[in-house]
């Protein structure tokens, strides 16, 4: 038989305690890492580095596929070396290849770049998630649909932040979005191992 309501209070202390907070932190960060760096790298593409409107698409292509193909092999190799590792690991690389695009000088090197990024940002959400669902342990519809709502709502914030540093340079969201990336992977540092 199924219970019908939604147990705030018990669901509350499910989501406070440190480790499901350093979690959603995670989270969150890694959301408005994504959005800040999606929404202001088409304008650095084309304005500083003069691509096409057909290069700006084949590059975020290449940066969506690179996460796609590899999160069901980032997702097995999660479950032999653990969650913990696959995260930071994703999250701080993820960010230090976004942060190259704006230093790398030769426009081709940025497509491999893109690729490495979105293997390493895009395919570690699924392990991040899989670690929430493995703290709460139950509700978890209700704990992704809490999930969802903190991560696009913060997202949005990722890419007013963004929007409002573009003003200044178009490097600096790409930045923005590194450092988030970055601290992302530093804030579930802490945490014990997980498999």
């Amino acid at each position: 038989e199924y219970q019908v309501g939604l147990d705030i209070p018990s669901l509350a202390r499910s989501l406070v305690k440190p480790r499901a907070l350093a979690i959603l932190l995670t989270i969150i960060l890694q959301n408005m890492s994504l959005v800040a760096f999606m929404s202001m790298a088409p304008l650095y593409f084309q304005e500083i580095r003069g691509f096409s409107s057909g290069l700006t698409g084949l590059g975020f292509s290449l940066f969506l596929i690179g996460g796609a193909l590899t999160a069901p092999f980032v997702g097995h190799v999660s479950d032999k070396i653990g969650r913990k590792t696959m995260t930071v690991s994703g999250l701080i690389g993820g960010g230090v290849c976004a942060c190259l695009i704006t230093f790398v000088p030769s426009d081709v090197a940025i497509f491999p770049l893109l690729i490495t990024t979105g293997l390493l940002m895009l395919s570690i959400r699924s392990v991040i998630l899989a670690m929430a669902l493995e703290k709460v342990g139950h509700r978890e519809s209700t704990v992704l649909g809490f999930i969802s709502s903190m991560g696009e709502g913060f997202a949005a914030l990722g890419a007013l932040l963004a929007g409002l540093l573009g003003d200044i340079d178009l490097e600096f969201p790409l930045v923005l979005a590194a450092i988030l990336s970055i601290v992302a992977g530093l804030a579930i540092w802490p945490l014990k191992r997980t498999s």
